[in-house]
């Protein structure tokens, strides 16, 4: 019987960094002025009956250089797999709260030009 090791992971502390770096790879909404300027993990647990992990992220986005940041919470679950390489749980958790951001972004901005 073989046993696997799951090294715990700080998500805490993880993309305060990698944000600016992973910004331009991690997009994929069509919007090339949009940056992610903070991320922050919170409440993260994995959930082994369906192989996904999932985190509440904080994330701070600037869709243009003259707009103010938009600060958005939202909850995410992406796959989980144990040959990830590191960091490709958070890009992945990033790049899915990102998606989220825009849509629900898009979402807000088509509802206030259809109520005018």
């Amino acid at each position: 019987m073989t046993t696997t090791q799951i090294t715990p992971v700080n998500f805490a502390t993880a993309a305060t960094d990698n944000a600016a770096a992973l910004s331009a790879s991690v997009i994929s909404a069509g919007t090339s002025s949009l940056r992610v300027k903070r991320c922050v993990f919170t409440k993260v647990r994995r959930d082994q009956t369906f192989g996904r992990v999932q985190a509440k992220v904080l994330i701070t986005i600037q869709y243009h250089p003259s707009l103010p940041p938009r600060t958005e919470t939202l909850l995410t679950s992406v796959p989980f797999s144990v040959t990830d390489g590191k960091g490709s749980l958070r890009a992945r958790l990033i790049r899915d709260a990102v998606n989220l951001a825009v849509l629900m972004h898009r979402a807000d901005r088509r509802s206030q030009s259809l109520a005018a």
